[in-house]
């Protein structure tokens, strides 16, 4: 399980009760989420790829204890999901997992509306991105 705390901490379980600390990372602002992705959609080359509420992303390795960022730039990566995605979580329903994809779900703020449009009343909302 990852969780933020100041970065991604994993913790894991064999019985889903009792927890024990993995890990940690210094990276991430709450809500981290972990996938393994195919690169440039080659299934025999996948990534695991670690983001946040805000879209920042590191590909790396994970073997169940660290995640290994092994993003080769000092650039931030972000999604590009637009303005008001935030806190997207992965889930693999059946129907997705014959395909070997994931889907993402996350809140729409409403924040660009509210900018743009002040006294706009804000009505949040579930957005999802499938892989």
């Amino acid at each position: 399980m990852a969780i933020y705390e100041d970065g991604t901490t994993f913790d894991g379980s064999k019985v889903l009760i009792n927890w024990e600390k993995l890990s940690h990372i210094e990276f991430g602002f709450e809500c981290p989420d972990l996938v393994d992705l195919p690169l440039d959609g080659d299934p025999n080359n996948m990534k695991w790829v670690l983001y946040d509420a805000a879209g920042e992303y590191l590909v790396g390795h994970f073997d169940g204890t660290p995640f290994i960022d092994q993003n080769k730039s000092a650039d931030l990566l972000f999604m590009d999901v637009g303005p008001d995605f935030s806190a997207g979580q992965t889930f693999f329903p059946a129907h997705y997992l014959r395909k070997n994809t994931s889907n993402s779900h996350g809140w729409m703020s409403g924040m660009a509306v509210l900018v743009s449009h002040p006294g706009t009343e804000m009505r949040p909302f579930l957005w999802n991105w499938g892989w």
